[in-house]
């Protein structure tokens, strides 16, 4: 992958299990810094990363496919295409009878799993993660993570906000359960 923006272009190869990052600066693509990872420790320092240079990271710009020529998996940093296009994959619309959660009492400040239905999206909250679908496509709007540094936890556009939506539990035996 390589990323343009922040006055930089970072090229990775792999993720997930490992990967080297290279951080080059825009204008005099001058090496400015470097990162190698694994999923296991390695080298020296038996560390999983190594880096050195400037490896901040940056939430900014377009990033494209090295492997595609066309350049057609070119991608806005945090949209959903590039959530799609990264190999996380983006979420999947799977609401249905096998949705329900047993919910204990929610935490200080946790929100109890649930569906907000309107203004032509359908809102799913489960845990820390809030998925907006659209509601006839059924494709992934916006993600957003609570907690997450990445791309701020935020991946998309959810769209302005309903006024006019339904609210429903996900939670098994809650009196507003969903009706799927």
């Amino acid at each position: 992958m390589e990323q343009t923006g922040c006055g930089r272009i970072i090229v990775s190869t792999g993720w997930g299990e490992g990967g080297n990052t290279w951080v080059y600066d825009g204008v005099t693509h001058q090496l400015i810094g470097a990162q190698i990872s694994s999923d296991i420790g390695f080298g020296s320092c038996n560390v999983s990363s190594y880096a050195a240079g400037n490896i901040d990271p940056c939430d900014e710009g377009t990033v494209c496919s090295l492997c595609d020529a066309s350049g057609a998996s070119c991608a806005p940093a945090c949209s959903i295409q590039l959530l799609k296009n990264n190999g996380l994959g983006a979420p999947q619309y799977t609401l249905g009878p096998d949705e329900f959660y047993d919910c204990p009492a929610p935490e200080q400040g946790a929100r109890r799993p649930e569906v907000h239905r309107g203004c032509g999206k359908v809102t799913v909250i489960e845990g820390s993660m809030t998925t907006v679908f659209a509601a006839d496509s059924h494709e992934p709007l916006a993600v957003s993570y609570d907690g997450m540094d990445e791309c701020s936890g935020k991946w998309g556009d959810p769209g302005a906000p309903c006024a006019d939506e339904t609210i429903c539990s996900l939670c098994a035996g809650a009196p507003d359960v969903c009706q799927f």
